[in-house]
């Protein structure tokens, strides 16, 4: 089946030409919105996944209908390409059916892969430079004898846990992770 989606970003713009198009080449049905691409929860798009199966077409008028973020759209590609949907973008003239499309939508994946790449070489060039200006990152080391003392507390069973939270500074987390530790430590003996 052929399905159609048409979107306009705001109320006062007109569905007219995209639908249009979308008649032209010959869409079984259409689903339509007037909302920002910015949300991927828009209505008659999450019907229309809903609706799409292996072997269905889904016509956009252009790629900038189905999102702005280049991330979540290569996303729903990628999507559509696991689950054997072909993808038609007029404006582009890709057809994810076809070789040029494939390798269009293949190269938008490329791009995609070395954004993610670049952002990850930056992050550990950033921890470097931290590193090198002494800072370490990362969650802040906890203080072993602040933890023992927390748990001489709650073994004397006069301490409420809030109570030695307070009193110690050992989170409610740490002290609960600890014991466990000590508990199966104690089981293994």
């Amino acid at each position: 089946m052929k399905f159609g989606y048409a979107r306009v970003s705001t109320t006062d713009q007109n569905l007219e030409m995209q639908i249009s198009a979308l008649e032209k080449y010959g869409v079984d049905k259409i689903f339509s919105d007037k909302a920002t691409g910015k949300n991927m929860q828009r209505k008659e798009f999450l019907r229309l996944l809903e609706q799409l199966r292996k072997g269905d077409t889904l016509v956009i008028f252009s790629l900038s209908r189905l999102g702005r973020k280049t991330k979540e759209l290569i996303e729903l590609i990628e999507k559509f390409n696991s689950e054997g949907i072909t993808l038609v973008s007029l404006k582009e003239s890709i057809d994810t059916n076809s070789p040029m499309g494939r390798a269009m939508i293949g190269m938008i994946s490329i791009f995609a892969e070395l954004e993610r790449e670049l952002i990850t070489e930056r992050v550990k060039e950033g921890v470097k430079n931290a590193r090198a200006r002494g800072r370490l990152g990362g969650r802040p080391r906890i203080d072993s004898e602040k933890v023992k003392e927390a748990l001489a507390l709650y073994h004397t069973e006069h301490y409420s846990v809030q109570e030695i939270i307070k009193k110690t500074g050992v989170s409610k987390a740490t002290l609960y992770r600890r014991l466990s530790e000590l508990e199966a430590k104690n089981e293994n003996n």
